[in-house]
């Protein structure tokens, strides 16, 4: 079967047919655009769908062969304007000079009266199907036997009321009885219209023997026409004709417009033939879409193939280009399907659909990417002002200067190459060239991949040097893994430690006692130890114990148990954000009573001790110790200060001689930290200090201790509103997640047990732990069932032998933990993430799991008999053993992973793909699989024993060899390029299947039904058909050497091109069948 290469806007299919002397492959293209802009195409994925849904009464849209002159079809419905149902329309079709005008009439009938046989009023309509069942005609009509009106006189004189047509030519209307006027409608014709049936050629015994599989002798091309004879046109279409259509639009305005000049160009290649080969295409047909105001342009060209399936055709390529520009030249796309073909880079072209449509200025183009670069580098800058900023933020948060963040270096990142992404509009449109993107990707991650080498290699030759310096006894407990190899170490050879680090790599590196003691004392229990994570437990405990002395024990055990107490029974001091508001809390100055003199240092202090306050930086000590700060205060203070309104001017004016006084007092008591260098972080935290604001205008009216108090309150305020959204962020991303993240840091085992214990305490208690964090916990065996759990957080928790029966555990999330039998039966799992959990054996018999994406989880073993799944998504997890017994699934995505020995007896299946994994021994007997997709499944020895296969399929080469599908009962379902070499089809009844280019050989299917089925290019040597039944089947160019169809029934059987050596036909019915001998001779 050949592949099609074009552009996502350029719809194709092709039909081949046997003529005198070989084949002819009929290739038809469709060009989908809205009629008020023609020269934008729209999508095929936009095309099929519109069509199905506007096609009137079950009309076909294209039958896919070449016209002799081109026509036009209008496919629709009258339509009601502003639906407002009407008794009549008048509907005017105009296509150049041609115009055709249809009278549209809601439900009439004659009937007999007083006055004698009238027309009844007509019943009102919203819309009306313009097709061949509703003009006039009916059963014994010599030109529309579909239709209606027919034989009139007779159903009256019969007493009962006759119908009329809905749809009449408006210059001639039906006035009696006995008008007869010939049907009218805008198409397409029924392929069983007699008028076409007359030009089809005459099928007899002649025909059977001697002209089969060709057309008839007497076959007239004008049998592919589709439209009404005043629809079709002397020539071909080229553009440019103007069109209009009333009355089937909503808006009761004419649906007008000009056909679009476009030019289809069509290519074959051959497998046996190094170039392309054009072949000429017409466009034979316009379709027009009133109601949707949307037009298909057909085009169709034919070529040669030996193939009576045109197998020996490789490759079709299709393009469209503008009618009023020159034409490309071939060699133009010879380029392309070269690019396109590539083995290694293909892909890269695949989407270009910008190569297959027309052209687009050189210039213009580069401009775009130029903007698209441009953009990127903007993006770029604000994503590192954004970042600079964020981490300037978070040091003002600390309570840190953000000068203390380490200045970017100008232009760090312009080494690394920009990807100039597509707009959305060019990604609608398919104006983008793919490769050129492709190519930018793979730049940036080269980069990024040589900088990180480069950084590693860096880091590997600092850590050489550093190593030099160790002692032995430090020196072996580094790890042997180097961070890269020799091979990049020798693109360095000039490489120089940076100046800081040599300087500390002069002298010696002592080691401190505690060290040699504690690594001493670890390798002396390295024999006791019988496990090596024991050691590397007991190695890591040593240094950091050796390193971190303020650390202990058991103050960490107690701030984690504390932690997880308060995580799991929801407390404030659970939260986030609680050391932040416990500092501030413990500081806050909203709660403070300043003395009174604090509402006018200016003008409440005297004199005298205002001038303590003026220190002269020039009089204070070097030495800090030298400072004698035991002052005199004057023995004059006031009685009193009364609250006062704060002088801001006075205030800003002392505030701003304050911090001057402070950041010299800074400097002073400092002098070696204050580096001369601009960049200095104290030298720049004592600019700031020397450039304190004042105070706003908007606050002159609030004493300074509301003031503070103010600022406190907002402060708190905003705080509790970020928790808030925290924690509402974090859950949402904690639901979605693939891997855990919580807990922030593992809790340590004993701390995780005794958290534990407290949770099962709680919930004997009848503690509601809805909503709760128990992130990491041991939980082992605890009894959660019957409890409400929706939103409860179980990430990295260890839950083996927990008891969740009949809980609700709707959002729920379980990544990564240890769920080993664990019992979820007659749960209630809505959006529960399971992602990453162990859950070897666990029930989940009469669970409801539903909307749930669940990756690299262990499912192995579990038991779900009698779930219900729904839209439900596994991927890349193990499922060997898993039993999903008399479960309803619908929905079901399985991606990769395992399911060796994966069972679902008895189970219902709908709308589930099983895509690239393991089902080796599978087990689907008894079960109904509705719309059920096989793709690259390895189902070795599966056993699809007395299943129900509606609508299932098997593709992309399935490995089904030892299957079973004995007493299968399979409708619609299709095997396409599958292994089922020794596969049992026993008693199956596959009727109107598919099995095309299936290897079956030694297939055992005896008794076994396959009324119409269809084996295209299948391998059935060997294989035991003994009493099977292929009525009218086709067994088209299959292999049936030495097979058994003996007692087979095979009455009218298509055996064309078959290969049927030393099969044996004993006692089989062949009445009618067909059988090609080599030489051409027919045999019944």
């Amino acid at each position: 079967m050949p592949a099609i290469v074009k552009p996502s806007k350029i719809s194709a299919t092709f039909q081949p047919h046997a003529i005198e002397g070989g084949n002819i492959l009929t290739v038809s293209s469709y060009l989908l655009f809205d009629i008020s802009t023609p020269y934008n195409l729209l999508t095929e994925q936009a095309l099929w769908p519109m069509v199905a849904e506007q096609m009137p009464d079950g009309g076909i849209f294209d039958k896919g062969q070449l016209k002799p002159r081109a026509e036009m079809i209008i496919a629709g419905h009258a339509l009601a304007p502003n639906h407002q149902p009407v008794t009549g329309l008048k509907v005017t079709a105009r296509f150049g000079d041609r115009v055709k005008r249809l009278a549209v009439f809601g439900n009439r009938f004659w009937q007999s009266t007083d006055r004698g046989v009238e027309i009844s009023a007509p019943e009102p309509f919203d819309k009306m199907p313009i097709s061949e069942l509703r003009a006039f005609g009916g059963q014994g009509h010599g030109l529309n036997p579909k239709g209606k009106g027919h034989k009139t006189r007779h159903l009256i004189e019969a007493g009962l009321d006759a119908p009329l047509p809905n749809i009449e030519d408006a210059n001639r209307l039906i006035l009696t009885p006995e008008d007869i006027p010939p049907p009218t409608h805008f198409g397409p014709l029924g392929q069983d219209n007699p008028q076409r049936l007359k030009l089809a050629g005459t099928y007899d015994m002649h025909w059977r023997d001697h002209v089969s599989p060709r057309r008839p002798d007497d076959y007239n091309p004008l049998f592919h026409f589709d439209a009404p004879e005043d629809q079709r046109f002397a020539s071909y279409l080229s553009g440019g004709e103007p069109f209009s259509v009333t009355g089937m639009s909503r808006t009761g305005r004419p649906v007008e417009g000009t056909l679009p000049s476009f030019r289809m160009r069509g290519f074959i290649h051959r497998p046996d033939e190094d170039g392309l080969t054009e072949m000429a295409m017409v466009c034979d047909t316009v379709t027009l879409f009133p109601n949707v105001e949307k037009a298909v342009l057909t085009f169709r060209g034919i070529t040669k193939c030996k193939d009576r399936f045109g197998d020996d055709i490789g490759s079709i390529l299709l393009a469209v280009e503008h009618g009023s520009v020159e034409a490309r030249p071939p060699e133009y796309y010879h380029r392309v399907f070269q690019l396109r073909s590539d083995p290694e880079d293909g892909y890269k072209h695949a989407l270009s659909d910008f190569q297959l449509m027309p052209d687009t200025d050189p210039e213009q183009r580069q401009a775009r990417r130029q903007a698209r670069l441009a953009q990127a580098r903007a993006e770029r800058e604000t994503f590192i002002e954004n970042a600079n900023w964020l981490t300037a933020k978070t040091l003002q948060d600390q309570g840190l200067p953000a000068e203390l963040l380490p200045p970017t270096a100008a232009g760090a990142a312009d080494d690394i190459p920009l990807v100039g992404l597509p707009t959305a509009e060019e990604l609608a449109s398919g104006d983008f060239d793919l490769a050129e993107l492709i190519d930018d990707i793979e730049r940036v991650e080269s980069s990024l991949t040589q900088r990180a080498e480069d950084e590693f290699t860096r880091a590997e030759l600092t850590m050489q040097a550093l190593e030099d310096k160790l002692p032995d006894e430090v020196r072996g407990l580094l790890p042997e893994q180097r961070l890269t190899n020799n091979k990049s170490l020798a693109d360095y050879p000039d490489f120089e430690l940076d100046p800081d680090i040599q300087a500390a790599l002069e002298g010696d590196i002592p080691v401190p006692g505690d060290l040699k003691h504690a690594v001493n004392e670890a390798l002396a229990e390295l024999e006791t130890l019988g496990d090596t994570s024991d050691i590397d437990t007991r190695v890591s405990e040593a240094l950091d114990a050796a390193f971190n002395p303020e650390t202990k024990p058991d103050e960490t055990l107690a701030k984690q148990c504390a932690l997880g107490r308060a995580r799991a029974l929801r407390l404030p001091e659970g939260s986030l954000l609680y050391p932040i508001r416990l500092e501030l809390e413990q500081n806050n100055l909203a709660d403070l009573s300043l003395p009174d003199f604090a509402e006018d240092v200016g003008s409440a202090l005297p004199d005298d001790l205002r001038q303590i306050t003026d220190i002269d930086v020039s009089d204070l000590p070097v030495n800090a110790n030298d400072a004698d700060l035991d002052l005199d205060l004057p023995a004059q203070m006031p009685d009193s200060f009364g609250p006062q309104k704060v002088d801001k001017t006075l205030l800003a004016s002392q505030t701003a001689h304050a911090m001057k006084s402070a950041s010299g007092l800074i400097a002073k008591l400092n002098p070696s930290l204050v580096d001369a260098d601009p960049g200095d972080p104290l030298l720049n935290l004592i600019s700031s200090l020397e450039n304190v604001p004042s105070v706003g205008p908007d606050e002159t009216d609030l004493s300074m201790e509301e003031t503070v108090r103010r600022g406190c309150q907002d402060l708190m305020s905003s705080l509790e509103e970020s928790e808030e959204d925290l924690e509402t962020i974090l859950s949402a991303g904690r639901q979605k997640s693939p891997e855990a993240m919580f807990p922030l840091e593992p809790y340590l085992p004993e701390a995780a047990r005794q958290i534990g214990t407290m949770v099962g305490e709680k919930l004997a208690g009848g503690h509601d732990f809805k909503g709760a964090d128990l992130a990491g916990l041991d939980l082992r065996g605890l009894d959660f069932s019957g409890k409400d759990l929706s939103g409860t957080f179980f990430e990295q928790a260890d839950l083996r032998g927990a008891l969740f029966t009949d809980c609700r555990l709707d959002g729920a999330v379980f990544t990564s933990a240890r769920l080993e039998e664990a019992d979820f039966s007659g749960c209630a799992l809505t959006g529960t993430n399971f992602s990453g959990a162990y859950l070897r054996s666990a029930r989940f018999s009469a669970a409801r799991l539903a909307d749930c994406m669940i990756t690299q989880a262990d499912l192995s073993g579990v038991t779900a008999h009698g779930a219900i799944l729904s839209q439900l998504t596994l991927l890349d997890c193990k499922l060997d053993f898993a039993d999903f017994s008399g479960a309803h699934i619908n929905g079901l995505t399985v991606i990769k992973g395992a399911g060796l020995c994966l069972r679902f007896c008895n189970a219902q299946l709908d709308q589930v793909v099983f895509l690239d994994l393991n089902l080796s021994e599978a087990d689907f007997s008894c079960a109904r699989l509705n719309r059920a997709a096989f793709t690259k499944v390895q189902a070795i020895d599966a056993d699809f024993s007395r299943a129900y296969l509606t609508e299932a399929g098997f593709h992309g080469q399935c490995n089904l060899t030892g299957a079973r599908f004995e007493a299968v009962k399979a409708a619609d379902a299709s095997w396409n390029d599958v292994l089922l070499e020794e596969a049992l089809f026993l008693r199956a009844d596959c009727n109107n299947c598919l099995f095309n280019k299936c290897n079956m050989q030694s297939v055992d299917g005896r008794a076994a039904s396959f009324k119409q089925a269809r084996f295209l290019l299948s391998d059935l040597k060997y294989s035991d058909f003994c009493a099977a039944d292929f009525f009218a089947a086709s067994l088209t160019q299959c292999d049936v050497r030495l097979a058994s169809l003996r007692h087979s029934n095979l009455y009218a059987a298509d055996f064309m091109d078959a290969k049927l050596t030393s099969c044996d036909l004993t006692n089989a019915n062949m009445a009618n069948s067909n059988i090609a001998r080599p030489h051409g001779q027919l045999v019944q």
